[in-house]
């Protein structure tokens, strides 16, 4: 087995057909032995491209499918990694910092950061010691490269590559038995990369990933920063092409991908069903009253035009790489929808589609305002007004009554189909509504509604073994978010500070708002929209624009705070090449940090 008492090192493979040879399994590699601690790893450059230019992208397609069976094991970057700051980390490197750091040996300064835990409370097993060696190395590299680096400079790049190993490594390397697995991790870079995004590539590959990096143009940063070939092979095709977005095999739409459809149900529901029957329409059903309303029951034809509110979501990851698609539902003029927590899961951010629009060109946002796992719901806010439908507050739901689905199973837009409450079931204290009415696969999040054109809960699971087995959240499970304190204060924030002017620009927000130890301790981040292309750059050095953004996020933020009761939370800002944290604990602002890159 793995020799744990030594450090895990790996020897760098050469390979002449790269997008076959990383495919190999550990057992097949030259040098491969189960009694070492050696692991033998692939690290390319490839640059350039062959000839026919379709052939050469049809194959890099093939081997991103293969990859992608590997499940967790593959990383891919096609445009860049995503600028990411641990706040934990950044507070404690800072608690930590000396500026002397940078001119005392590395091995001294890897230590001090293991004594913190920045290094040796990451669970990786064997890899413990292995990632100290890699960290030391790319440091090492990292000051041989850039002799004339402050201080300050290099406490940024130590917690950047900390907080990019906590986020995309760890994931990965977790207790991994190099003795008993099959693959090592696989990571593809497609694209320009980044000086720092080279350094954090070479310590995956020194931790025992196979790493490729792909450009049909140049090796650019890549090359400045390993420049004697010695912590990677370069491959140079025979051609250049400008560089094009990362070629993908056509899939099916109804295939999802694998882990990526997991409802938060129990075993008894099984797991869901993928090629359920959807039913007819049926005859419209005769009109009564609602006792004590006012309201009339409506056709179908009537409840069809509700589709309208009802939108198709779907979800991306980091990289911007379609994950899976779902439902949802507008319930609020402001642009609030509700969907389930798993159509979410998983995701970085989400394209809404409405009925009519481009399935090309969705609307793109970050924003979730809140979300219970447990109940299976999330709540998104979009800058797009459309009538919202209205939740039903009187319940009363009996067996036997009559309920309509709105949803886009498969990608199949705002599909609309009747059937009956069925029963009420309990799950982990937490109420269900069985229905007749057919969902499958991208129903996820859609709409559950009585004749009367209210929206009594979400349709969320089905049963595998059996036909037209259906569950829904209840409606009272969305009030009650709708209610939650943090519910109000998001959306505030959110109405409050999507946007921000300086000197005739503006520049446009989504929100990330989420729960750290416990609901006392707050986590309020602002990200630049996708639709925004305000170049904020230039301004990185004006001093009245970082007081006005300081003084525009930091004292509203901290006195909305107050409002809602809050006592600690995390703040983050990124916009263009700028990002700001800071922690807000007891009235007082600490650990203020901007970043540059």
């Amino acid at each position: 087995m793995i020799n744990i008492s030594k450090p895990i090192k790996t020897t760098l493979l050469r390979s002449d057909n790269i997008m076959d040879d990383i495919k190999n399994p550990l057992a097949n590699r030259k040098s491969h032995t189960k009694v070492a601690s050696t692991i033998p790893v692939y690290c390319c450059r490839l640059i350039g491209i062959t000839e026919p230019f379709n052939s050469y992208y049809d194959t890099l397609a093939e081997l991103d499918c293969t990859l992608l069976g590997l499940g967790n094991l593959y990383i891919k970057y096609t445009e860049n990694i995503p600028i990411l700051i641990d706040n934990d980390i950044s507070i404690k490197i800072s608690n930590l910092w000396q500026d002397s750091f940078f001119e005392i040996e590395t091995e001294e300064f890897v230590s001090a950061l293991d004594i913190s835990g920045l290094l040796s409370e990451a669970p990786l097993g064997p890899l413990t010691s292995g990632l100290q060696r890699s960290f030391t190395d790319i440091l090492n590299l990292y000051k041989k490269n850039s002799p004339t680096t402050t201080s300050t400079i290099f406490k940024n790049f130590c917690i950047k590559m900390l907080s990019w190993l906590k986020k995309y490594a760890l994931p990965v390397f977790t207790n991994m038995d190099f003795q008993t697995s099959v693959h090592n991790p696989k990571v593809l870079f497609y694209g320009n990369i980044k000086e720092h995004e080279v350094y954090f590539l070479l310590i995956l590959s020194k931790l025992g990933a196979d790493v490729l990096y792909i450009n049909t143009s140049t090796d650019g940063k890549f090359g400045e920063v390993d420049n004697n070939n010695a912590y990677s092979q370069l491959v140079k095709l025979p051609k250049t092409d400008e560089l094009k977005k990362f070629p993908v095999k056509n899939i099916q739409q109804n295939n999802t991908p694998p882990g990526q459809y997991n409802p938060v149900f129990p075993s008894s529901a099984q797991s869901p069903v993928q090629t359920p029957p959807i039913t007819n329409m049926g005859s419209p059903i005769e009109r009564r009253n609602f006792p004590g309303s006012g309201k009339r029951e409506m056709s179908l034809e009537e409840l069809a035009r509700l589709s309208a509110s009802t939108v198709m979501i779907l979800a991306f990851n980091e990289a911007g790489e379609y994950l899976h698609r779902g439902s949802g539902v507008v319930i609020g003029s402001n642009g609030l929808l509700v969907t389930n927590y798993h159509v979410l899961q998983g995701a970085c951010f989400f394209g809404i589609l409405f009925e009519g629009m481009d399935e090309e060109r969705p609307y793109f946002t970050y924003t979730v305002i809140n979300a219970n796992v447990h109940k299976d719901l999330a709540l998104i806010k979009i800058n797009f007004r459309t009538p919202p439908i209205e939740i039903s507050r009187m319940g009363g739901l009996v067996r036997g009554q009559r309920v309509v689905a709105i949803g886009s199973p498969f990608g199949l837009m705002n599909t609309i189909s009747d059937g009956i409450v069925s029963g009420f079931r309990k799950y982990n204290s937490f109420d269900y509504i069985q229905i007749t009415t057919p969902i499958s696969p991208g129903s996820s999040g859609g709409a559950l509604l009585n004749m009367y054109g209210e929206l009594v809960g979400i349709t969320t699971a089905i049963f595998q073994q059996g036909q037209n087995l259906s569950l829904a959240v209840p409606s009272r499970y969305i009030i009650e978010l709708l209610e939650n304190k943090f519910t109000v204060m998001n959306i505030e924030l959110m109405d409050k500070y999507f946007s921000f002017s300086y000197n005739g620009l503006t520049v446009n927000f989504d929100g990330f708002f989420s729960y750290l130890s416990n609901e006392r301790d707050y986590k309020i981040a602002f990200l630049q929209s996708r639709y925004d292309q305000t170049n904020l750059r230039p301004y990185a050095t004006d001093k009245h624009f970082i007081e006005s953004i300081e003084n525009f996020f930091i004292e509203n933020i901290k006195n909305t705070a107050i409002k809602y009761g809050i006592v600690k939370y995390e703040f983050e800002l990124k916009v263009s090449n700028m990002f700001l944290t800071y922690t807000y604990d007891g009235g007082k602002i600490m650990k203020k940090l901007w970043m540059y890159k």
